[in-house]
């Protein structure tokens, strides 16, 4: 695949991950949270739905990269739109608890081979501005999917539901003209499209799922047809967590910290700050856009300048969010938590880039599917924790600004760990 091509494929697999993200802004955000208010379901239930979703989307990237590896991408995605197509359209038909329940899971499966493939595709050179690109992709899909359900709900009522299924459909015909889809096995799973370049993609598909090569595995006993030993996804699972110990209170902790404040924000901003609904919708959409803004235009230095200057953003943003989510506690002016809040978006778009350029640099060259499904596979696992523990928190204490604190603690202890970790990683280099 050249330069160009692999380029434009990039950047429509950001636009893929934009509006499958945008899908759960609108169904997990938006729909679900508004269903007790009319009375279909309980907030309860709804709990429930949300965090089911979560669950299922944290257990399928264990597996998935070996899926992709095993069926190839194309094929992978096409099982995903199905399943999400179908889970949006009997959501149309039905909004009994069961039909939620099912779709919310189906849709936490359908949405994760995007993510796996995205992130898989990030080229080396361009890390920071990569990862940037991806997750504006996401955090703008989030808050557009969410912003639009509002304004359809009230436009159209019931039958908004439709809508979420029509963006699944055009998300599949983006994906179906999608530039190299032509190769079942390809870069982001480990593919070399120079080396044997006469193989089939069967035979491609062998090498790459049945390679006995360095880390393989050995006591892993099953065989393929042709007698080679064929690792076992459990297996290759736990060589991925002993390869990134050291980073895991970072990919997790940072999931649970900010899940603690969904369930609590729209209390904080609506009642402990007088909002009304839209005024709150506007606070939300402007700390996204400066996120957005600035994952996508401050990020790109990353690129230019050494793994230390990364290592400085990240423990820099921990340290900002930690202050600012903690001041937050204290604080009644509006205008001041609103400058607060600009500051901590800006710091924590630079952050996340610079965390997962760090995290890349860790990841084995010919494992990079797998290892980033394992990876978001435990982000998904904090992020599953942290509303549940955020709801906890503040019904136990009475106030959400309990839940604001420990939020912030945690960061604290984040901002600590990766000072430590890092100080020592240049003391040694």
């Amino acid at each position: 695949m050249t330069n160009d091509l692999k380029k434009k494929r990039f950047w429509k697999l950001a636009f893929i991950l934009f509006l499958t993200e945008m899908v759960r802004g609108m169904f997990i955000l938006s729909y679900l949270p508004a269903l007790p208010t009319i009375g279909l379901i309980s907030i309860g239930l709804s709990s429930i739905v949300i965090t089911m979703h979560y669950v299922l989307d944290a257990v399928t990237n264990v597996w998935l990269g070996f899926l992709i590896r095993k069926i190839g991408e194309v094929w992978t995605m096409l099982l995903s739109y199905i399943l999400g197509i179908g889970a949006m359209v009997a959501v149309g038909f039905d909004q009994s608890f069961w039909t939620l329940l099912a779709a919310a899971c189906l849709l936490g499966v359908s949405v994760c081979p995007i993510w796996i493939m995205a992130l898989s595709n990030v080229e080396e050179k361009n890390r920071g501005r990569d990862m940037g690109l991806v997750f504006f992709s996401w955090l703008c899909g989030l808050g557009a999917g969410m912003v639009a359900m509002n304004f359809l709900i009230g436009i159209f009522a019931e039958e908004a539901v439709f809508a979420m299924a029509g963006v699944f459909v055009v998300n599949l015909l983006v994906f179906l003209v999608l530039p190299g889809n032509q190769k079942e096995m390809v870069d982001a799973v480990g593919g070399d499209d120079d080396a044997r370049a006469g193989e089939t993609v069967g035979e491609k598909v062998g090498r790459e799922v049945y390679s006995t090569g360095e880390g393989a595995g050995s006591s892993s006993k099953r065989r393929d047809r042709s007698g080679v030993k064929k690792r076992l996804p459990l297996r290759d699972t736990w060589h991925i967590l002993k390869r990134h110990m050291k980073n895991m209170p970072g990919i997790m902790l940072q999931g649970l910290g900010v899940g603690m404040l969904l369930p609590v924000l729209p209390t904080y901003i609506t009642s402990e700050l007088s909002l009304n609904y839209f005024q709150y919708t506007f606070f939300i959409l402007i700390v996204f856009g400066l996120v957005a803004f600035s994952m996508t235009v401050l990020s790109r230095g990353l690129d230019t300048y050494s793994m230390r200057l990364t290592a400085a953003v990240i423990c820099a943003g921990f340290f900002v969010y930690a202050a600012g989510i903690i001041w937050f506690s204290t604080l009644e002016t509006i205008w001041l938590i609103f400058a607060i809040a600009s500051f901590i978006g800006l710091s924590y778009g630079i952050m996340l880039p610079a965390w997962n350029k760090y995290l890349a640099g860790t990841i084995a060259e010919g494992r990079r599917a797998e290892s980033w499904g394992v990876i978001s596979s435990v982000q998904g696992i904090g992020a599953m924790i942290g509303p549940a523990l955020g709801g906890l928190t503040a019904d136990l204490f009475g106030t959400v600004d309990a839940t604001l604190l420990a939020s912030g603690l945690i960061f604290v202890v984040l901002f600590a760990y990766y000072a430590v970790l890092f100080a020592f990683r240049w003391r040694r280099t």
